[in-house]
């Protein structure tokens, strides 16, 4: 079929979409493979599922009835009709663009930074230096006051991702503020 690993790639991400969940987990794929069944009538076994993803460590290339159950879940007609609005896209896969951010590069040490996110968090931040920010206050984040992270950048209508909060001495997971919708409120002071 000549597919790369970018187009299986494209096609997780827009069945992850219309899902509206990220497939991390043994369930997920088991529940994905319950609401294909709901959806479209046929069964994809949770296990294939996971070899898509990756999720198991097996290198097979799926077979085309697969790819085009997928894209039909994902509301095409099948793989080829995918691949089409794929590579015929108008948008282009990579462009500069125009956002309000903070750049940290560009800072002063002591700098105050406001973040907010849907339904109703906020973070008063205040910039140490370097790439870090101390949270100062938080209202409804699991962030906390004292929590430290490092970010190049804060950028208005997307997604802030820490690669881990420094809390009490150690780094936490990889964090996510605004997944939906990225952040919405950005003030600098």
């Amino acid at each position: 079929m000549g597919e790369s690993s970018y187009e299986f790639a494209a096609l997780r991400q827009a069945v992850e979409r219309c899902y509206a969940l990220r497939l991390s987990t043994s369930a997920d794929f088991a529940s994905l493979s319950d609401d294909i069944l709901v959806k479209l009538g046929v069964t994809i076994s949770p296990s294939t599922l996971k070899r898509l993803w990756g999720y198991v460590n097996m290198n097979v290339k799926p077979r085309k009835w697969t790819l085009d159950v997928l894209s039909r879940y994902a509301g095409f007609e099948d793989w080829r009709s995918f691949l089409s609005s794929a590579h015929s896209s108008s948008s282009p896969p990579s462009s500069y663009f125009n956002v309000e951010m903070v750049d940290s590069s560009k800072l002063e040490k002591g700098s105050m930074v406001s973040i907010g996110w849907l339904p109703d968090r906020e973070l008063e931040l205040e910039f140490l230096g370097g790439t870090r920010f101390k949270v100062i206050a938080s209202r409804n984040s699991l962030l906390r006051e004292g929590d430290e992270f490092d970010a190049l950048t804060i950028m208005k209508g997307f997604p802030l991702f820490l690669g881990g909060v420094w809390r009490d001495g150690a780094w936490t997971d990889p964090y996510v503020a605004g997944r939906d919708g990225g952040i919405m409120l950005l003030k600098k002071r």
